[in-house]
């Protein structure tokens, strides 16, 4: 399907439209992917996380962009949103030194 450019109805970019079956199959992988990554150490969870804030750390400006011509927002705007996604990834970084438990 076209994706369109909201400030010039210009087309931006194209992206597939998922059948009922791969949905049902994205769901499957998911479930079947969960028991591995539910027993795995939670120092390496978050190492996953802080690779994925790296990530969006080093991308920022072509985030950013993306998100305003997608979205037909303002730079200041598009920007307020990949920083709100890097802040969400820093506190999920950091809750596990908030874990009260016995083990």
């Amino acid at each position: 399907m076209n994706v369109y450019n909201p400030s010039t109805g210009e087309v931006i970019a194209g992206a597939p439209c998922c059948t009922s079956d791969e949905v049902e199959l994205a769901i499957k992988s998911a479930r079947a992917a969960y028991p591995a990554w539910s027993n795995t150490p939670v120092i390496k969870r978050v190492q996953t996380l802080y690779n994925l804030r790296d990530l969006l750390i080093k991308n920022m400006d072509e985030l950013t962009r993306l998100v305003a011509t997608e979205n037909g927002k303002s730079w200041d705007d598009a920007l307020g949103d990949v920083l709100k996604c890097k802040e969400a990834t820093e506190h999920a970084c950091g809750a596990t030194s908030h874990l009260m438990g016995e083990s």
